[in-house]
């Protein structure tokens, strides 16, 4: 259980917390007090400490390390953030990135424009980028070429290139960016073309965990310093992504669920403590996992196909930027066959 004093937002799964003031302020996003680290966020705060006063109050934490939530639509549960209805955006926004996660590398974002189209100017510094095409049809341009984009089209765009984005009507991109130390050639991605590679597409898994993975972004396709994505789909009612497995020493991950129309829907699984389990929660179309590391998976409701895009960053360039290499958790190992 967790009481709190002056009406701060709460959750049950969390610990109890004992405040002998009923009020504090704080003057800035982050401070030390007395060797402690307490970092204030939009709707809550973070305390890494076991006990520290701040001017005279005293905060009891009897855990080491706990997380108030808040009003929002993220959360933190066992090192991932869920984010809710992405795709409600209009233009370009960066969603997900390093200073609203414990992700260091990977980025995701979204540019969308609606039925009169759009155009957008965007420079990628020291970011390389794969766009992915989700919906209609529309046109990205850079270095005096023009590529047309329909959906699960893919573009790699690298480091140190300005881009122009745009469309006559509905257009719906995913932006997938990492920062990365080199510049590699632009890459067009034709989804047509992966679906007559037979190393592009893989039937995984058995009923009922059963799904199809397409790779846009991968290591034998596309030259990159990080980046990898591709599209996954269930079969219905199947598990996908099972056996429970983890890559936090080779990968940052982010699932964004897409192609399930309400009111279908599916439960994402995220932990470390398999009698524990931190985060299982419903997902809808535009939900998005940020997935720093834990055993991860997801299941769809009966009459629902399971769709996500997943992106990912290597954090080792290049060496690390292999899909396959994964650790399955001990329990099922062997067991089952992931890929």
């Amino acid at each position: 259980s967790l009481s709190m004093a002056a009406g701060w937002p709460c959750s049950p799964q969390m610990k109890k917390v004992k405040v002998q003031s009923s009020r504090f302020k704080v003057h800035g996003s982050k401070f030390k007090v007395y060797g402690s680290k307490f970092k204030v966020q939009r709707s809550g705060f973070t305390v890494q400490s076991s006990a520290f006063k701040v001017h005279g109050p005293e905060l009891r934490v009897q855990s080491s390390r706990f997380k108030v939530q808040g009003f929002k639509r993220r959360a933190k549960m066992a090192d991932a953030w869920l984010f809710r209805a992405t795709h409600q955006v209009q233009g370009r926004k960066r969603i997900i990135h390093q200073y609203n996660t414990g992700l260091e590398f990977l980025r995701y974002g979204r540019v969308i424009f609606s039925g009169t189209g759009g155009s957008v100017t965007i420079d990628t510094e020291d970011e390389e980028i794969a766009f992915v095409c989700l919906n209609g049809t529309g046109t990205i341009g850079l270095e005096g070429r023009s590529y047309d984009l329909k959906k699960y089209d893919a573009l790699y765009v690298p480091r140190e290139s300005r881009v122009e984005v745009s469309s006559q009507g509905p257009f719906d991109l995913a932006e997938c960016a990492a920062p990365a130390s080199r510049k590699y050639p632009v890459q067009f991605v034709r989804f047509d073309e992966v679906l007559k590679n037979p190393n592009l597409v893989r039937k995984a898994g058995f009923e009922p965990y059963a799904r199809t993975l397409h790779t846009l972004i991968g290591e034998n396709n596309v030259q990159a310093a990080r980046l990898l994505a591709g599209v996954t789909f269930s079969k219905d009612g199947n598990w996908t992504s099972w056996p429970p497995h983890d890559h936090s020493k080779e990968k940052e991950e982010i699932y964004l669920y897409i192609d399930m129309p309400y009111p279908n829907f599916s439960i994402h699984l995220n932990y470390w403590d398999y009698k524990n389990m931190e985060m299982v929660v419903p997902v809808w179309e535009g939900d998005a996992v940020a997935i720093k590391r834990g055993y991860h998976y997801n299941v769809a409701s009966p009459g629902t196909v399971t769709g996500f895009l997943w992106m990912m960053a290597a954090i080792r360039e290049e060496k690390d930027r292999v899909f396959t290499q994964v650790t399955v958790q001990p329990e099922f190992d062997g067991r089952f066959k992931l890929f």
